[in-house]
């Protein structure tokens, strides 16, 4: 059985990190995605920059997060702005997933890194 463990930061020091608009359009976007806890908005957040790493998909993360059928949010959440954070500091809960599908719509074939209430991600 894996174990996850997770580390509370001040999120003052996460958004240090990253450069403000990264990490207010990704923050954005994961607010537009409507995970609601904070593991899925992690998730959200990290599916999508693994896209953007990965070789033959788009190099940005609004088309990436736009592929996946999401819409940013213009205002993002504090909760949102936080995952943001842990995700652009290299946090990945779903080992490098690149797809993301919400529950009830996920193929068969996939298979799946992450399940989260909302979401099931994939490589």
């Amino acid at each position: 059985m894996k174990k996850l463990l997770v580390i509370i930061i001040s999120a003052s020091v996460i958004c240090a990190a990253a450069p403000t608009g990264d990490l207010d359009l990704l923050a954005g976007c994961i607010d537009g995605s409507g995970a609601d806890d904070l593991l899925s908005m992690i998730a959200v957040g990290a599916a999508i920059l693994n896209r953007v790493e990965c070789g033959g998909l788009p190099d940005s993360v609004i088309q990436n997060a736009e592929s996946l059928g999401i819409a940013p949010s213009p205002s993002p959440s504090p909760m949102a702005k936080f995952a943001a954070g842990l995700a652009l500091s290299g946090v990945d809960p779903t080992s490098g997933a690149i797809h993301a599908y919400a529950r009830g719509a996920e193929p068969d074939f996939a298979d799946f890194t992450l399940v989260t209430r909302r979401f099931a991600f994939a490589r």
